[in-house]
């Protein structure tokens, strides 16, 4: 089902449906890490996917920010001394955001 998820892109077309299922999704990675850590390589899904959705454009892209933060505190030890830096970085670009939520 991630893999499904994660193929589909983010635009300014994608329904409320299917920003809260990829929200769902991203909250039981986030809350399962310990438990998926042995089959889940967060580093390169970080790399290969989460960074592109940190930068989508749609509408209702804060509810995945915000998520996607939550997500990077409960994987954070997964990450190489590289990725944690990427991950500080965007962690300080979302606390500028404009959304409260964020």
């Amino acid at each position: 089902f991630l893999e499904q998820i994660s193929q589909q892109t983010i635009d300014t077309n994608t329904s409320v449906t299917a920003m809260l299922q990829r929200e769902s999704l991203y909250n039981v990675i986030g809350l399962c890490a310990y438990d998926l850590s042995e089959d889940l390589h967060f580093g390169a899904w970080f790399n290969s996917h989460l960074l592109a959705e940190l930068s989508a454009s749609n509408p209702l892209q804060h509810i995945i920010r915000r998520r996607v933060a939550l997500m990077l505190g409960n994987w954070s030890d997964s990450l190489d001394e590289e990725q944690r830096d990427t991950a500080y970085k965007v962690l300080g670009t979302l606390l500028h955001d404009q959304d409260i939520a964020v």
